[in-house]
């Protein structure tokens, strides 16, 4: 039987390395109550508090986890019916807390 190496890295470093950004970074935000908002790749970002800012860290909490959900757990057989709602969960929850943050 032939593995592939190759997809299983990619598989562990997307879906646990790189999803773990996001993820990590809204629980330090819940946490200190403080989150920032970045725009693009310059050093430009607004620090929202708050309300906003923890439904903000939530939104952040939730991109990693659709990340994870789509890069880690898109082969498994269970939960490959169920993937794409659950992924449009947490994208719905990341917008929210955008939306939250702009009003």
């Amino acid at each position: 039987m032939h593995r592939d190496y190759r997809g299983s890295v990619e598989r562990w470093f997307v879906g646990i390395g790189v999803a773990a950004i996001p993820f990590a970074y809204g629980i330090y935000c819940l946490i200190v109550q403080r989150c920032c908002y970045f725009i693009g790749i310059i050093h430009f970002h607004y620090v929202v508090t708050g309300w906003a800012g923890s439904v903000l860290a939530i939104g952040y909490i939730a991109i990693g986890m659709a990340i994870h959900l789509q890069c880690f757990w898109s082969q498994h057989p269970k939960l490959g019916k169920i993937q794409y709602s659950l992924a449009a969960v947490f994208v719905f929850l990341f917008c929210y807390g955008i939306a939250a943050f702009i009003s």
